[in-house]
């Protein structure tokens, strides 16, 4: 038997096993044949008895069959079997050999992962009291996967099935790097008398700090261990004295060292050079009743049968408890503590008190107990008179845990008992109801009812006014206690107030509240108490109020409030299905914008054409006119108002100005660029007005006066002060060649400019003398008919068309214009053209009001005249906030000295366009204008007026002379000698009196 080809190195002894008889040992010997492993059989009672297994093939050398061994019936034959560890076998998964008593192979249990030692440790007992033997294996080297925990370690437990085999039941997993959980496993037998072994593991590696070894028992159950947790830890630190390293490596159990019936524990540190023996502590099983004494088993109310300190009477029942204890060598009389906690169900406050502890819930006391001896306690216990929930039982519970004192015995003498903590018999609960009109069974059937609407059809944004909601909930079952009523409220609205409407019922006073968030939803929750009970047959009508809040509306197309109605209990079937209410207010945008507007000079005003003279430029000079040689500056003013209620985020606006006649004259000459001037510092973007179509003369322009009328009268009305802002111009590419002119405001132009522009002026002059040469048959017999017609008439017509116009609107308005328009011979065109520089994502030829659509009312048409188009896109987002638009120009005469009109009235045009729902609003503004006199028939007119004063003075002399000369000044007084003539009697009058 030399040579590692045989068992020269066998290493008898490596795992051993005895069988639970002790007639039978079986030894491992892991050297033999080159490490393949051995196994021998020795009958202790018949020495000659031997046997041992041969050598295997080639591919089993360095398996270490005999690794582990461990005993018992495992084939179901009565006989005891062995199982042996082959940790490098099954191509190093590791793999558990099990064999009959004659050491025949029976069948494998094999490993999973590469390396684990599976088959390392071994252990077998009945661990789910079938009285069938189980297998342990430990696979120390385990790893599970996780990058950050490596070779914890595990244990596979495998069930005897009725078939005699062995199915895998529960991995048991350590928790720490190098733990090396499962490097010895024992069965303990019996350790708390349950009926069932229990296991011990060990991991000389792990623990909390100092990681020098924890074991961890497992008990076992019906289903075989009773959980993948512990039900207890031993660690080096705690149970030595003194640091024991490696405290696991090695375990033994299963025999009874102290003789109290308890088998104990025995844990190896071969590195601490110690082993510790652990004794089993006498469990003690404690068995506890509790009860409540009254009659009927409920508590009424109204039936105040006790006093407390203060005289006030209360409802009360008593409460009686009864503590047994029993157990395997347990000491004949023991101190146990029974703590009584009264509604232990209650979710904010008991309802329910100690009669000689007032407002007391909670109490502990000590108990002198003898085994297998029953003790009873009663104690009386009272309610509260302002009991809320009625329907919830009254719970009351007892616990019962030994004395301290007990755990204090002097050293020397057996451990002292422990309360079984994997049993319930030491705690009891009992219950109670509070009686209520629900029947004999007491059990409340509700059939509640909810019916919820809203006071307003739509919610308006910007709108000052609450939102409302009308909730009616009625009860046509039993009484329904804890009766709410639930709002869910959405964000953009928060609760105001409530009012109760309807209650038929006065003991009953409904009361809503916020509720806090317990289920941590974003919304706000509105609770309403509608009733504790809400008695049978009975309706509570409540109203309630929301404040929106704008700034969390802009998104939001419609507000809704889920509603619901619950109560404390349970209703059939079915009748829950019309406690839920869901009511959806749409929100809408609705505003109204006032549009104000002024013209300066205000009202009509004449003009001398002799003032003003055509543009004629010298040929010497380089100096431009100036604008107001051209005629008089005409200024349009606009104020837009956003009168709510609702924010306007996005609004165009858009500037028609009458520029020219449709034949190219100039009309209102723009001098710059249209000025807008917001009341808040709100972004404003222009588009329209290019530098072709402002001051495209170069005219000289006077700074405008500081504090014209119109500014003042704009201000008044609004009675506020603009404040200046930013306005950002785009302006147009030109096609490729063609020169751009870009100026600022207030810059000049050089004269040769002016002069193309003149050339440019005359070939456009040229062609409008064509045009109206085409014109003249038809306009000579409208130049009669108007000449023919009397002034007075006229005047009458016109003041009757303007009374119609006002009634008829903007359509009559604009059929007149065109009539008017006719009769004076001027071409009449829309011009439908999409305004220039407006962005692709303003309003377009495709909207329905937009610029790019000609509507039936007009607005977007210039009539007679050629205009500029100015868009704007602003905001109005507050209720109150105001734009001006402020253009000035210059009245070009000359233009209308064509006409040979004696009045002419020029309107500008503005649209605002609410681009979110469409809404469109529309002003304008007229400047009337007259034509004068020449100046000599102005001073010729003075001197006739002269002459007439000089000749109704001459004529007024001449008269006051020729009266003078008749007398006609000259007083006329009476005869001297009637003064001396004696008065006549009158007894009526005496002159003396």
């Amino acid at each position: 038997a030399w040579g590692y080809h045989r068992q020269g190195s066998c290493q008898a002894g490596f795992g051993t096993t005895l069988t639970q008889n002790g007639n039978r040992l079986y030894v491992g010997a892991v050297g033999s044949y080159y490490w393949q492993g051995q196994v021998f059989y020795q009958d202790l009672l018949n020495r000659q008895e031997s046997l041992s297994t041969n050598e295997g093939p080639q591919a089993d050398d360095m398996s270490y069959l005999g690794y582990s061994l461990t005993s018992g019936d495992f084939t179901g034959d009565g006989i005891e079997d062995v199982a042996v560890g082959m940790p490098r076998g099954n191509h190093l998964r590791g793999q558990v050999v099990v064999m009959d008593d004659r050491l025949n192979v029976v069948y494998n249990i094999t490993g999973e992962q590469l390396g684990s030692y599976f088959g390392y440790s071994l252990a077998s007992c009945d661990l789910d009291g079938d009285q069938l033997i189980d297998i342990v294996v430990g696979a120390p080297w385990t790893t599970v996967g996780d990058a950050h925990v490596y070779e914890e370690g595990a244990v596979y437990v495998y069930t005897h099935t009725k078939q005699h085999n062995h199915r895998l039941s529960s991995i048991l997993r350590g928790q720490t790097s190098r733990e090396h959980y499962g490097l010895s496993i024992v069965c303990l037998g019996d350790m708390n008398k349950d009926g069932f072994q229990d296991l011990a593991i060990g991991a000389p590696y792990g623990g909390k700090d100092r990681k020098d070894g924890a074991v961890y028992i497992y008990l076992g159950s019906k289903g075989g261990l009773d959980s993948s947790t512990p039900a207890q830890i031993l660690l080096s630190e705690t149970v030595t004295q003194g640091r024991v390293p490696t405290f696991g490596w090695s375990l033994a159990g299963g025999l009874d060292l102290d003789d109290n019936e308890y088998p104990d524990l025995v844990i190896g540190g071969y590195e601490g050079d110690a082993a510790i023996v652990i004794p089993t502590r006498p469990v003690v099983k404690a068995a506890v009743t509790l009860k409540y004494r009254s009659e009927g088993g409920i508590v009424q109310l109204d039936k105040l049968g006790c006093s407390l300190q203060d005289g006030t009477e209360v409802a009360c029942v008593s409460l009686q408890y009864c503590i047994t204890y029993t157990g395997y060598h347990v000491p004949p009389t023991l101190l146990m503590v029974a703590s009584l906690t009264l509604d232990t169900q209650a979710e904010i406050s008991p309802r329910m008190f100690f009669l000689l502890r007032e407002r007391q819930s909670e109490h502990n006391t000590t108990v002198q107990l003898r085994k297998e001896v029953e003790n009873c306690t009663t104690i009386y216990t009272y309610i509260t008179s302002d009991v809320q929930d009625k329907l919830t039982p009254l719970v009351a519970e007892v616990r019962t845990t030994i004395h301290p004192s007990m755990n204090i015995l002097p050293t020397g003498l057996p451990p002292p008992p422990i309360l079984d903590p994997y049993t319930s018999t030491h705690t009891h609960r009992t219950s109670i109801y509070i009686k209520n009109n629900c029947g004999v069974d007491n059990l409340c059937v509700p059939d509640l009812s909810l019916d919820v609407h809203a006071r307003q059809a739509e919610y308006v944004t910007g709108s000052l006014e609450n939102l409302e909601l009308e909730a009616t909930v009625q009860n046509r079952g039993e009484d329904a206690f804890q009766s709410r009523v639930w709002f869910s409220v959405p964000q953009g609205s928060t609760f105001s107030k409530y009012e109760v409407l309807g209650n038929t019922r006065t003991d009953v006073t409904p009361f809503c509240s916020i509720a806090s968030n317990i289920d941590t939803r974003p919304e706000m929750q509105v609770v309403c108490e509608v009733g504790n009970p809400l008695p049978q047959h009975s309706k509570v009508t409540i109203l309630l109020s929301f404040q929106p809040l704008p700034q969390l509306l802009h998104n939001i197309s419609a507000l809704e409030f889920y509603v619901s109605a619950t109560s404390a209990s349970e209703e059939s079937e079915g009748d829950a299905r019309d406690n839920r209410v869901a009511v959806a207010l749409p929100v809408t945008s609705r505003s109204v914008v006032d549009i104000r507007g002024i013209s300066w000079p205000d009202g009509p005003f004449d003009y001398n054409i002799s003032k003003y003279t055509p543009l004629s430029p010298p040929s010497t000079t380089t100096n431009p006119p100036t604008a107001n040689s051209m005629g008089p500056e005409v200024v349009h003013i606009y104020e837009v108002t956003n009168l709510g209620p609702s924010p306007l985020e996005e609004v165009w606006i858009y500037l028609l100005w009458p520029s020219k006649t449709l034949d190219g004259q100039l009309l209102l000459y723009l001098l710059e660029k249209p000025i807008v001037v917001a009341e808040r510092e709100e972004e404003v973007v222009c588009f329209g007005a290019q530098d072709d179509d402002i001051n495209v003369l170069g005219l000289r322009i006077d700074e405008p006066p500081t504090t014209s009328p119109a500014h003042n009268h704009i201000e008044a009305e609004g009675n506020h002060q603009p404040s200046s802002f930013l306005v950002r111009e785009k302006r147009s590419e030109k096609e490729e060649g063609e020169r751009k002119r870009m100026r600022k405001r207030g810059e000049r132009i050089e004269w040769r400019e002016v002069e193309e522009e003149r050339e440019r002026w005359t070939r456009t002059k040229k062609e409008t003398e064509e045009n109206e040469e085409r014109k003249k048959k038809d306009a000579k017999e409208l130049e009669e008919r108007r000449k023919r017609r009397d002034t007075d008439r006229l005047r009458e017509e016109e003041e009757d068309r303007l009374g119609r116009e006002e009634k008829e609107g903007p359509r009559r308005e604009e059929k007149n214009r065109i009539g008017r328009e006719e009769k004076e011979g001027l071409r009449i065109r829309r011009d439908t053209d999409k305004l220039e520089g407006e962005e692709e994502d303003g309003p377009g030829r495709d909207d329905k009001t937009g610029p790019g659509r000609e509507t039936e009312d007009g607005i977007w048409g210039c009539g007679a005249s050629q205009c500029t188009r100015v868009s704007c896109r602003t905001s109005l987002s507050r209720q109150g906030d105001k734009v001006v638009i402020t253009t000035r120009s210059i009245l070009w005469v000359h233009t209308l000295q064509k006409l040979d009109m004696p009045e002419v009235k020029i309107s500008s045009r503005l649209v605002v366009l609410g681009r979110r729902d469409n809404q469109t609003w529309t002003g304008s503004v007229t400047s009337v204008v007259r034509v004068g006199l020449p100046e000599s028939q102005r001073s010729l007119k003075w001197l006739v007026v002269a002459a007439s004063i000089l000749a109704g003075l001459l004529l007024l002399a001449l008269l006051s002379a020729l009266l003078w000369a008749m007398g006609f000044f000259k007083r006329k007084r009476p005869r001297e000698g009637i003064e001396h003539e004696p008065l006549n009697s009158n007894k009526d009058y005496n002159g003396k009196s």
